[in-house]
């Protein structure tokens, strides 16, 4: 069976220049995914200072070309992340063009998403991101950015994480559903992009857990694979919770000092709750998926110890899909004692 790993560039190296320790500790792990059997690695955090959206802005880019060549002399494809509708404000790109190209409330202001609140865990990234419409400006920046990627860079595809905003824009169309209605469109542009360098490029989605509303199938129409993020709950982006967050994300991030350690133990506990290892759970997630993508789908758990990592590999196995492992505490190494991979097969 063939699996995956999620890798985060940022446990590696933040240094602005070439770092060889950072690649040696990288090359560590890659010889660990070949005995795990992964195929494809997904890399996120490449681009600098945790600056969302500008995808060609590396922290270096020798360091990226180099992890791009030694991913593939492992015999391992090599998948970039792109967020689909996030923007961090700290960067250039926002600054020239962030609110005119952001989603918008019925008084014209950006409407928030994620921000380094919910990653309670990095202490040391600060940065907050707008949410972009689909049809604005929004849309041929970053399909250019998915084209340089995949022109000037030995890449095998594009990875799209946040396709499940389903909110209002009050900019840019007089059809308020446009924001929603855009997100498949872009979709299928950047699919273009990826199938128009090679057939063999693949175009994977984060299903971010939702389950799957009109907006979700017609993007899944569009790409190659699902990731299936497993969370402790499914997700309900028109939920008053959700719906909050991008109302409210400005002033949650204002007060992120007084919030991280709140959410580092809510996260700490809701990350090990048995949702995550329920197996009847997890098979009705992959059962309603099955009808858009057949067996094209990564499973991916953010629980790291024994009982995570099993449970998604046996899921994976009985159904015949990929286990995506992502890095344990700090490498991917860590995760290595957890299990006998000698008993893989």
């Amino acid at each position: 069976m063939e699996n995956a790993w999620f890798v985060l560039y940022h446990v590696y190296s933040t240094a602005k220049k070439f770092d060889v320790r950072g690649l040696q500790k990288f090359e560590e792990d890659l010889k660990i995914a070949q005995e795990l059997d992964v195929k494809t690695i997904f890399l996120e955090d490449y681009y600098l200072n945790f600056i969302w959206g500008e995808y060609t802005n590396f922290w270096n880019e020798k360091m990226f070309r180099k992890m791009i060549q030694m991913t593939h002399d492992y015999g391992i494809r090599f998948i970039p992340y792109l967020d689909l509708t996030e923007l961090a404000t700290h960067g250039a790109i926002y600054k020239k063009f962030g609110r005119k190209w952001s989603a918008k409330n019925k008084w014209g202001k950006p409407l928030a998403a994620f921000s380094s609140i919910f990653l309670p865990y990095y202490s040391t990234f600060d940065f907050h991101t707008k949410l972009m419409c689909p049809i604005s400006g929004w849309s041929d920046y970053l399909t250019n950015q998915a084209q340089i990627l995949l022109t000037q860079y030995d890449v095998d595809g594009i990875y799209l994480d946040r396709a499940d905003y389903r909110v209002i824009c009050y900019d840019h169309s007089k059809d308020l559903n446009h924001f929603i209605e855009g997100i498949p469109s872009l979709v299928q542009q950047i699919q273009m992009e990826v199938k128009k360098v090679s057939r063999k490029n693949i175009l994977v989605m984060n299903d971010s857990c939702i389950k799957p509303d009109a907006t979700f199938k017609k993007c899944a129409s569009s790409v190659d694979y699902i990731l299936t993020e497993l969370l402790p709950v499914d997700t309900d982006p028109r939920n008053f919770y959700w719906q909050s967050l991008v109302n409210w994300g400005e002033l949650l991030y204002a007060l992120r000092f007084l919030l991280k350690p709140l959410l580092k133990f809510f996260m700490t506990f809701a990350f090990t709750t048995s949702g995550m290892t329920d197996e009847t759970r997890i098979q009705q997630i992959i059962n309603r998926l099955k009808p858009f993508v057949g067996h094209n789908i990564f499973i991916f758990s953010h629980r790291r110890d024994y009982e995570g990592i099993q449970t998604i590999r046996k899921i994976a196995q009985r159904n015949r899909l990929q286990c995506c492992y992502i890095s344990g505490l700090d490498y991917l190494r860590d995760i290595q004692p957890l299990f006998d991979i000698k008993k893989r097969k």
